[in-house]
Order: structure tokens, then C-alpha cells, then sequence
């Protein structure tokens, strides 16, 4: 079996393949020919994210492919600067149209606190009622089907 193949199983039960292509700072346009290439070379798993404003380039990327939804795992994330209820959905909502996907596999709070603020340590402030906001969005979207998993990124223990 392939890297490319093998999974990490999470709490939930969904299997996440180990390697993703990562897709930070490709551009809408630039994202189509690396998201093809990749899933028609082995690749199952496209790392993405609200923020890198790539979606319909990923997309389309996945058309070309000619690889079925339902054999790529696709992770994606709410931006760090949005920390509301609202926002989060917004994102999801957002990044299910511009992949033209019915679901994430996916979705993490991709940052503690807007980006802006990440570095300000020690004297970064905390939104933790603002991060329990974006996790209830995201509960509730993964109720509704439209995620498979959730969880955060870029966070302290």
C-alpha cells in the first residue's frame, strides 16, 4: 500500500489519509493543474482552508481529475479571524459551494484567535467563548451532514 493510502482513524471512526496535498498560498487559478495532478498520481487527500481563497480552483482541479467525491477526503477551515457562530457557518457554507461538494470531510478552526493577534505572545488574548461559538457551528453543521469530523488547528494544549 501506497503512504498515499494509508489512514490515521479518529475518534469519530472517519479515516484520514496521512499525506495531504497542502494547498496554503496557491492561488484560485494556480490550484487546478497541482489538485489534478495530484489526485491522478495517488493523491486522496486535498488540504485546504476558507482563508486561502482557493476552493474553485481546487475544484476544478477535481473535475479534471476525473476522481470520484467520494474517494478524496477533503479538509478545509474556518478562517482565524472569524469567531462567531455566523462567521463559522458563513465558511462552511462558503466552502461547500465554491467546491461543489454536499460535504467536508474535514472542518478545523484553522486559528485560536485571528491571525493578526497569533504571535502576541504572552499577551495574546484568548476568545475562548468565541472559539465555543465556531465549535457549536461546526457541531451543528456536522449534524446536519455537511462535515464528517471536526477539530482546530494551530492550538495549544
Amino acid at each position: 500500500m501506497s503512504i498515499l493510502q494509508e489512514t490515521y482513524h479518529l475518534n469519530n471512526g472517519v479515516s484520514i489519509p496521512k499525506i495531504a496535498l497542502g494547498t496554503w498560498q496557491i492561488a484560485t487559478p494556480d490550484a487546478v493543474h497541482p489538485t489534478e495532478f495530484a489526485l491522478k498520481n495517488g493523491y486522496v487527500h486535498i488540504d485546504t482552508a476558507h482563508g486561502y481563497g482557493n476552493a474553485k480552483g481546487i475544484r476544478e482541479g477535481i473535475k479534471a481529475s476525473g476522481v470520484k467525491r467520494e474517494d478524496i477526503f477533503i479538509t478545509s477551515k474556518v478562517r482565524g479571524e472569524s469567531k462567531s457562530y455566523r462567521e463559522a457557518m458563513g465558511n462552511i457554507h462558503d466552502d461547500l459551494e465554491d467546491l461543489n461538494t454536499d460535504y467536508i470531510d474535514l472542518m478545523l478552526i484553522h486559528c485560536p484567535t485571528p491571525w493578526r493577534l497569533f504571535n502576541h505572545k504572552p499577551t495574546r488574548p484568548h476568545f475562548y467563548k468565541e472559539n465555543v461559538e465556531v465549535w457549536r457551528a461546526m457541531v451543528e453543521a456536522k449534524e446536519q451532514g455537511l462535515l464528517r469530523a471536526i477539530g482546530v488547528s494551530n492550538f495549544n494544549v
